[in-house]
């Protein structure tokens, strides 16, 4: 899936070799970032969801 601008242009379509390589990098900005934010909550549901991450339960005093 190819990313698109606001109307509906693909960036790495551009003639200019520089335009695709500044917009290639915003792309992996935006990735990096976006992975960093929400990858460990994203881990932690997976594992819940598949049953290999259990809530620990306080022990009791």
């Amino acid at each position: 899936m190819t990313s698109k601008d606001p109307l509906g242009v693909d960036p790495f379509t551009s003639a200019d070799p520089a335009m695709r390589i500044e917009n290639l990098y915003r792309t992996h900005r935006a990735t990096h970032h976006c992975i960093s934010l929400y990858g460990p909550t994203l881990w932690t549901e997976e594992q819940h969801f598949s049953g290999r991450l259990t809530a620990r339960r306080a022990s009791p005093r």
